[in-house]
């Protein structure tokens, strides 16, 4: 039955641990303490849970946590002593399904019955959560893997999510029979793989929208896929982090890049000092993140740090050629262009219809076949001869 559905009838009261001595006793001492200081079910059991983290100081609890105060241990030490209170509870094995993310351990919750539902509780925090958003793999099972004389080892699941309606349209054409092509789908490859192909499956896309924006609009970018690589890579750190960082990080190399003109170094080393700087950076972030938990400083290293040592190096360039304010110019460009492809690659909606109709590539290829052939006046040209329309007879 379901975690928060009500179940009927109630499960019967578990039967009275029998323990040895000193157990029995620390047992009956600490339900009867709980008892004073809870009022219902749902409170018994996460005081239970915070005296297990008072274990050093509350005596008696440090006889029912084995093997530390891991999850695992923890549930099944809680468990024990709501058995000693006749309260229904059981550790269930399953798959955290609240956080957007590719791969999710395993995790471990405690369930208590309060008369008349499943009290799902997180047995690390003590908090309520969600059962509706957690996959149940086993209920006082043990673990999916063990090990002996290792270290570290922890099972991760894939987790795609996936719409309904795509689940319905890959039955129906199964159900009739398709055959061939018909019968291909992505939902034969590994759910990670699947969540890989759905951000390349927009790429082209982000593309289209880079040809838009240069032949039709006439914005100046440097260069037509590293906006895309950007825009990619703003699907990780999210927007405001990512230009932040993106920002941040272009100013900081660009200015070393400068300091390098006194070094009279060539075209070669200077880039290649710049890869570095930039590197350094990158995990300067990312260092700096993990002391403050900022959890989005980690997913900085996903920018492509040889994209952004080339936008400094054709930045500086640009500079020296041109002006600052060309440079500055095709830089907001390329960080515009960048933010258009996240907006319009990141949608829920758009990674739907790519990825159930993956066909819907070979229509944006037409498109761009198309706008190969376009010759004409861009936007921005409209507007730049605009003085020459106004005085022509």
């Amino acid at each position: 039955s379901s975690s928060g559905a009500p179940s009927a009838p109630p499960p019967a009261p578990p039967p009275y641990p029998q323990l040895e001595e000193p157990q029995a006793t620390a047992l009956a001492g600490i339900v009867a303490e709980v008892r004073q200081t809870s009022a219902d079910v749902l409170s018994f059991a996460q005081r239970v849970l915070e005296l297990i983290d008072e274990a050093d100081e509350v005596g008696g609890i440090n006889l029912f946590v084995d093997g530390g105060r891991t999850p695992q241990s923890r549930a099944q030490a809680a468990k024990l002593i709501l058995s000693g209170a006749r309260i229904a509870a059981r550790v269930v094995h399953g798959v955290d399904l609240s956080e957007e993310r590719k791969e999710a351990p395993l995790a471990i919750r405690l369930e208590v019955h309060n008369g008349r539902q499943w009290l799902m509780l997180d047995p690390v925090s003590g908090d309520r959560v969600d059962s509706s958003r957690f996959l149940v793999w086993s209920y006082d099972a043990p673990p999916l893997l063990e090990a002996e004389g290792a270290r570290r080892v922890q099972v991760q699941v894939s987790v795609a999510a996936m719409p309904l309606e795509f689940v319905a349209l890959l039955d129906s054409r199964l159900a009739n029979g398709g055959m061939g092509l018909a019968r291909l789908s992505l939902l034969d490859l590994p759910a990670e793989t699947q969540s890989v192909y759905a951000i390349m499956l927009t790429i082209p896309l982000g593309a289209l929208l880079i040809v838009v924006l240069r032949n039709i609009v006439g914005l100046h970018t440097f260069g037509t896929f590293a906006p895309i690589l950007i825009a990619i890579a703003f699907r990780e750190t999210q927007l405001l982090s990512g230009v932040l960082l993106f920002i941040g990080i272009i100013a900081i190399a660009l200015l070393v890049r400068f300091y390098l003109e006194r070094l009279q170094l060539m075209l070669v080393p200077r880039l290649a000092v710049v890869v570095t700087v930039v590197l350094l950076l990158m995990l300067l972030v990312d260092v700096v993140g993990y002391r403050m938990r900022w959890h989005v400083g980690l997913s900085a290293s996903l920018l492509p740090i040889i994209i952004l040592a080339m936008v400094v190096e054709r930045m500086s360039l640009v500079w020296e050629e041109t002006g600052g304010k060309d440079a500055v110019m095709r830089a907001g460009g390329s960080l515009v262009a960048a933010i258009l492809g996240y907006l319009a690659t990141s949608q829920p909606l758009v990674e739907y219809l790519f990825l159930a109709f993956p066909e819907l590539v070979l229509v944006v290829l037409a498109v761009l076949l198309m706008l190969g052939r376009y010759s004409g006046f861009r936007l921005t040209e409209l507007r730049r001869f605009a003085a020459m329309r106004e005085n022509a007879p």
